[in-house]
């Protein structure tokens, strides 16, 4: 007996289940490889060149990380107990970025020739964007990033050094003093157990 749901043939209906379950069934399939891709490929940041505690800049070793990560389509990236000092840098989508409970990222960086400028942010209207003009880009931050993760750790962005020059800045270079993290138009962006 061809008997209907809701107006759908019997037959219909059987082919449109079975076209659902083949796409849930890809769909969890899809989701696995991507989560098992980022989670079975390790980086270690020391491996990239990056040394503790020495005193000099490890914005270069992680770039190299962050460029290996995403070639790998995601990673997991460590960063062990020590400090490190970087200067503004991008991350990459599918990133989780693990720092022990011991690691400090520190921007220890006052040379405005070396920051990325960044237009005023889109929320302005024009009288702020006329009236604050362009801004020194973040210490960490991304455009358009999709699942990125930042655990653990402190990630120190020297505040108090940039204090004493924000008037100089804003009224000789017409930009604003950088923040510590800023992602625009991302995704996904999850913060777990910073140390303030």
């Amino acid at each position: 007996r061809n008997w209907t749901i809701s107006g759908m043939p019997k037959n219909s209906f059987r082919r449109r289940c079975a076209s659902l379950h083949t796409c849930l069934v890809l769909s969890l399939l899809l989701f696995s490889i991507i989560h098992n891709t980022r989670a079975s490929v390790t980086l270690n940041l020391l491996d990239y060149g990056a040394v503790p505690n020495d005193s000099v800049d490890d914005t270069q070793p992680m770039k190299k990380a962050l460029t290996e990560c995403s070639l790998q389509g995601g990673c997991t990236l460590e960063i062990p107990r020590g400090l490190f000092i970087i200067q503004p840098i991008n991350l990459t989508s599918n990133l989780f970025l693990r720092l022990s409970h011991k690691t400090i990222l520190l921007s220890a960086n006052l040379s405005i020739s070396s920051w990325p400028i960044e237009s005023p942010f889109p929320t302005y209207d024009q009288t702020l964007k006329r009236a604050l003009g362009n801004r020194l880009g973040p210490v960490i931050g991304g455009h358009n990033l999709t699942n990125v993760t930042i655990h653990g750790g402190t990630i120190d962005g020297g505040g108090h050094r940039w204090w004493p020059y924000s008037t100089q800045i804003e009224e000789e270079f017409r930009l604003t003093r950088p923040i510590l993290l800023e992602f625009v138009s991302g995704s996904g962006l999850r913060f777990e157990e910073l140390t303030p």
